[in-house]
């Protein structure tokens, strides 16, 4: 494997002497419940294949700690717990999967200069666009559930973190937007993650949401793989996620 590897970065890494491609390294935010060695694998796979990249990984507040509150979550906030584990001069390829799409999204907006692109690894919630959302919930079962997540105008502080992430999200009347120089690569897979296939409405709704991108006059480069919802944590995917990734950054 770990010669695999090496001579995967020869045949990839291809850019590190053009100052066009020059970045600081990975930020990676993992999916819900993900532990820190959950992605241990496909991390370091990217950092050889990017000559030794420095590679991040910012655990999810909701993660760490199921009783945060909401001020603490707020994505001004979280996003100052993001730059906290970083250069604030830096200039980083940002990686989300499922959950941490909507937290690197949300740093986008708040941090632009710090970004080089964005990968996105099926983003689940959509930047919390209710309306995308709402038909992929629908489709779960757990669209009523959204539904009251969003008309309930107090706080609900006895639900858990990860829930909360997702009730601030809905209740905003728009998603947070960043700058459309930002490339973006996105990620989806055709099943759960219990490897049973998305339904047609399921994966429409992903496709609203790359749809949704591009009208807001980002550069959204899509790749599918017809697998399940984890594929940062399939090794034989590894090779094939890394490529894609060098394509998004080189554009």
């Amino acid at each position: 494997m770990e010669k695999a590897i090496y001579n995967f970065s020869k045949e990839i890494y291809k850019s590190k002497n053009d100052n066009n491609n020059k970045f600081d390294g990975f930020v990676y935010l993992p999916g819900n419940d993900y532990t820190r060695t959950t992605a241990s694998r496909f991390l370091h796979a990217l950092s050889q294949a990017f000559g030794n990249a420095k590679t991040i990984q910012v655990q999810l507040l909701e993660n760490l700690d199921k009783t945060l509150d909401y001020d603490e979550l707020e994505p001004r906030n979280y996003s100052k717990y993001i730059l906290s584990k970083l250069d604030p001069e830096g200039y980083y390829v940002f990686i989300g999967t499922s959950m941490g799409c909507l937290h690197i999204a949300n740093f986008a907006h708040f941090y632009p200069s710090l970004v080089k692109s964005l990968i996105m690894i099926e983003p689940t919630i959509a930047q919390g666009d209710y309306k995308i959302l709402k038909k992929f919930e629908d489709d779960r079962g757990n669209g009523e559930w959204l539904k009251r997540l969003k008309e309930r105008d107090e706080p609900q502080e006895k639900i858990p973190a990860n829930e909360k992430v997702i009730d601030i999200a809905v209740s905003r009347s728009r998603p947070y937007k960043f700058m459309s120089r930002i490339p973006i690569g996105v990620v989806c897979t055709t099943k759960n993650n219990m490897d049973i296939p998305y339904t047609k409405k399921q994966l429409e709704s992903r496709v609203e949401y790359i749809r949704s991108l591009q009208k807001q006059g980002h550069k959204v480069y899509v790749k599918w793989f017809d697998t399940s919802h984890c594929i940062d944590t399939q090794s034989k995917f590894f090779k094939p996620l890394i490529i894609f990734i060098q394509q998004v950054i080189r554009f």
